[in-house]
């Protein structure tokens, strides 16, 4: 049997961090694109509207993030509540 790798983060937490981290970024870029497009009104209302999306997005993130970093906090105590049982 080989040496079985663990993973510091399951998939879909990954994936989560991974996309908070892309659209922190877009909110860093918006800035440089609203400077740009002060002289089109409304060009400069679209890039409004996506950045205030990106920052519910983030939010919304967040929210999940924690939770399932909770969920594996909350399960990694019990699991070694249960080996401490079993250890003597």
């Amino acid at each position: 049997m080989g040496i079985q790798k663990s993973k510091p983060l399951d998939d879909l937490t990954y994936d989560i961090v991974s996309i908070l981290h892309e659209k922190s970024e877009a909110l860093a870029a918006y800035d440089s694109y609203m400077t740009d497009a002060q002289s089109d009104p409304d060009v400069a209302k679209v890039f409004e509207e996506i950045r205030k999306h990106d920052e519910e997005d983030i939010q919304k993130l967040r929210f999940e993030l924690g939770r399932r970093l909770g969920k594996e906090s909350r399960e990694g105590t019990a699991s070694a509540g249960q080996d401490v049982g079993r250890a003597v």
